[in-house]
């Protein structure tokens, strides 16, 4: 006949370590990942290096546009923020980028016409703005006199 005993230190730790293992699969769980936080789970924000990668990830909001840009800039970041800037920059921080890491540096905005724009009959345009091949911001706009800027998934924010 065999006897076995627990201590009662042995039962706790075993309790711990389950109810610790539960805890984590919870918040596994529970907690959404950061695709699921991202702008648009289908835009990739990788390396941009060609116009072909560019409106790929134009794309992956929805948006179709024209296979060329309407115009390829430098854009020069500021080192201080005006009043418009700090505005856009809200923009971009609601959609996961912040221009502010990229103050005083010289970044390049690539601007095309949108075809598919929704309710709306003017013209539209989405600019991605790049520094060393990635994405650092980018919006959606109206290029004619209603003066609407949105975020790149194009709903107002």
């Amino acid at each position: 006949m065999r006897i076995c005993s627990i201590r009662s230190s042995t039962l706790k730790f075993v309790f711990v370590l389950v109810l610790s293992a539960v805890a984590l699969s919870t918040l596994v769980i529970a907690v959404p990942s950061a695709a699921d936080t991202a702008v648009s789970s289908k835009a990739q924000y990788a390396s941009v290096q060609t116009n072909e990668e560019r409106i790929a990830f134009i794309s992956g909001f929805g948006w179709t546009v024209d296979s060329e840009p309407v115009s390829e800039s430098p854009l020069n970041i500021p080192e201080e923020f005006d009043d418009v800037y700090k505005k856009y920059n809200e923009i971009q921080k609601q959609q996961g980028f912040d221009l502010s890491k990229y103050r005083g540096e010289q970044a390049v905005k690539y601007t095309y016409n949108v075809t598919n724009f929704k309710d709306y009959a003017g013209k539209v345009s989405v600019s991605i703005i790049v520094y060393k091949n990635k994405i650092i911001g980018g919006d959606i706009c109206s290029a004619d006199s209603s003066d609407f800027i949105y975020g790149l998934t194009g709903e107002k924010i």
